[in-house]
C-alpha cells in the first residue's frame, strides 16, 4: 500500500510543478536568468525554500551585497567542476566560466556569457563549449521586456554548426498591477512557431490569483487540460487550492490543499486531499514546526493509510542568523522508527554566504558521501541562493556596492540600528506604513529571546525606540521587528 502511495505522489508531484509563474530572483550556478519564475505552491513537502512563498515577505535593503567568485563542486557522476563568475560594477554577472578537473589538471568545458539592458535586465544569455581547442556555440536564450520591466518573451536557441536555431519560446501578459494573466508557450517547428500550451489567470483586488486555466495544443486545436481554483482569508493567506482535470467534455476534481497557519502566518500545516469520484479522500500532510526566529526546524509527512495517518517522512533543519540552512537531516519512518536517508551540512561567514557544503548518505551504519543530489548554496546575508549537482561544494564570494537593494518591492519595512556595535545603549529607527500589531524582540547567537523590547499595537509612522543593552553581554545579537505580516531582522554587536 505504501509503495503504491509513494509513486502516486511522485507521478502527481510530476504534474504539480510541470507549470511555473513569473517570480522572484534565484540564481542558478549554471545559467543567468532574470526573475526566475517560482513554482507553484502544490506538494511543497519537505521543501522549506518553496515554502516561504506562503509566508509573509522578509524584507532587507542593503547597499553591500555578496556574489560568488569561485565555486567548486564534487560529484560521484561527473568530473570535480570550476565555476568563475565575472561581475560589472553593478552586480551584473557578465560571464561564467566552467572547468573540469581532467588529468591532473583544469580544464575548459563550457562559457557563457550575458548581455543587458539599462535597468540591469538580462538581455542575452549565449553559452559555448569548448571543442577541438576552440570555443563553439551551443545555446542562446534571449529576453523582452514591457515598460514596466517585466519579462514579455524569452526565447531559448540552439545552434546548428553555422547559425542559431530557434527552439522554444514563452510570451506572457501582464495586468495593470503586475499579475501574470496569460502565459502562452510555443516550439520552433519546420521553420514556424508552433503552439504548445495558453494559461489564463485571475486575480482580486490585493492582487491574490483565483482562478487559472491550462490548455494544450493538438492537431491544431485548443483543448482544455486543468484549471485551477484558490482561496485566501482576511489576511491574503491562502487557504485552499484545487486542481480539476479535463475529462470527457468536463472539469473533473483532481486534488486539492488545505492550509492552517500560526498567529505569525506561518503555515503550520498543509494537507492534500485526491478526488475518488464522489469526495475528497485524505493523500498526504505535512506539519511544520518553527524556531522563535520564524525559522522552520522541522517538518514531518505522513501519508492516509487504512483510514488514519500514518508517519512517512520528516525533515530537521538547524539554520544561521540569517536564515540560511546550517543543516538538514532527512528521515524516513520504517518499521516504527525514524532511519536516516540524507544529511547536508553547511559552513558559512560572518555575512552569511555559505564556504562549504557538503551532502551525506546513510549507508545503515554511517554517513558517507558516494551520492549525488542537489546542493542549495545560499549566500548574501543568506538572501539568495543557487543549487549546485553533486556531494560537496566550496565557494568563495566578492563583495560589491550596488546601492540599495530592494528584496520586496511593496511597502518596505526598513529597521536601522545605531550605534552598531552598541556598548549600553542603542536606537531602533524604522518606519511603519500602516497601524500594526508590532514585536520587538532581541535573540542571542542561539536563537534564544534574552530581551522583549515592545509587544503593543503601534500606529504608522516613523519610530525611534531607545533600548537598554548594557546588561547584554558582549556578543552577537539578533533584534527582529515583526509589524503586522511584515518582519525584519537585523544583526546587533554588543561590545564591552
Amino acid at each position: 500500500m505504501r509503495k503504491i502511495s509513494t509513486i502516486m505522489f511522485s507521478i502527481l508531484f510530476y504534474f504539480f510543478i510541470a507549470y511555473i509563474s513569473v517570480g522572484q530572483t534565484n540564481l542558478d550556478i549554471s545559467s543567468s536568468f532574470p526573475e526566475k519564475e517560482q513554482p507553484l505552491n502544490y506538494k511543497i513537502r519537505l521543501d522549506i525554500d518553496r515554502l516561504k512563498h506562503l509566508q509573509p515577505i522578509e524584507q532587507s535593503e542593503r547597499n553591500l551585497n555578496y556574489f560568488p567568485d569561485t565555486v567548486i563542486v564534487y560529484s560521484v557522476s561527473q568530473y570535480p567542476r570550476l565555476y568563475k563568475y565575472l561581475y560589472s560594477e553593478k552586480g551584473e554577472r557578465l560571464i561564467t566560466f566552467i572547468k573540469e578537473f581532467k588529468n591532473n589538471e583544469w580544464a575548459h568545458q563550457s562559457y557563457e556569457n550575458c548581455t543587458y539592458d539599462e535597468f540591469g535586465n538580462l538581455l542575452t544569455s549565449t553559452w559555448q563549449n569548448w571543442q577541438n581547442g576552440g570555443w563553439v556555440n551551443t545555446t542562446k536564450s534571449i529576453y523582452t521586456y514591457t515598460a514596466n520591466r517585466k519579462i514579455l518573451t524569452f526565447t531559448s536557441q540552439v545552434w546548428n554548426g553555422s547559425s542559431w536555431v530557434n527552439n522554444n519560446k514563452t510570451t506572457n501578459s501582464y495586468d495593470v498591477s503586475g499579475n501574470t494573466v496569460a502565459i502562452l508557450k510555443e516550439t520552433w517547428i519546420s521553420s514556424s512557431w508552433t503552439n504548445v500550451s495558453f494559461e489564463l489567470y485571475n486575480y482580486d483586488s490585493s492582487n491574490n490569483r483565483l482562478t487559472g486555466s491550462r490548455q494544450v495544443w493538438i492537431n491544431d486545436n485548443w483543448f482544455n487540460d486543468q484549471q485551477y481554483t484558490w482561496t485566501y482569508d482576511a489576511n491574503n493567506s491562502m487557504l485552499t487550492s484545487i486542481i480539476e482535470n479535463w475529462s470527457d467534455g468536463g472539469w473533473t476534481f483532481f486534488y486539492k490543499e488545505t492550509y492552517i497557519y500560526n498567529t505569525s502566518y506561518q503555515p503550520i500545516q498543509i494537507t492534500g486531499q485526491l478526488w475518488n469520484g464522489s469526495v475528497w479522500t485524505f493523500s498526504e500532510r505535512y506539519t511544520y514546526t518553527y524556531n522563535i526566529l520564524g525559522f522552520v526546524t522541522m517538518a514531518v509527512g505522513e501519508l492516509w493509510e487504512n483510514n488514519q495517518w500514518a508517519f512517512f517522512e520528516r525533515g530537521q533543519y538547524g539554520h544561521n542568523n540569517f536564515g540560511g540552512i546550517q543543516s538538514s537531516l532527512r528521515e524516513l519512518w520504517l518499521s516504527n522508527n525514524w532511519i536516516n536517508v540524507n544529511l547536508s551540512n553547511n559552513s558559512y561567514d560572518e555575512n552569511g554566504n555559505a564556504l562549504g557544503c557538503d551532502l551525506y548518505h546513510w549507508d545503515g551504519n554511517s554517513w558517507i558521501q558516494n551520492q549525488d543530489g542537489v546542493i542549495n548554496v545560499y549566500y548574501s546575508f543568506s538572501i539568495n541562493s543557487m543549487d549546485v549537482f553533486g556531494y560537496k561544494a566550496m565557494a568563495k564570494y566578492t563583495s560589491i556596492q550596488v546601492g540599495f537593494q530592494d528584496i520586496i518591492l511593496d511597502k518596505k519595512l526598513n529597521l536601522t540600528l545605531s550605534p552598531n556595535p552598541a556598548n549600553d545603549i542603542v536606537l531602533l529607527h524604522f518606519e511603519l506604513s500602516d497601524d500594526a500589531e508590532t514585536e520587538i524582540n532581541i535573540y542571542n547567537n542561539t536563537g534564544i529571546k534574552v530581551l522583549e523590547v515592545y509587544k503593543n499595537k503601534m500606529n504608522k509612522g516613523k519610530k525611534n525606540i531607545v533600548v537598554a543593552v548594557n546588561n547584554l553581554p558582549s556578543g552577537i545579537y539578533i533584534v527582529r521587528l515583526a509589524a503586522g505580516k511584515q518582519t525584519k531582522h537585523e544583526k546587533l554587536l554588543i561590545t564591552k
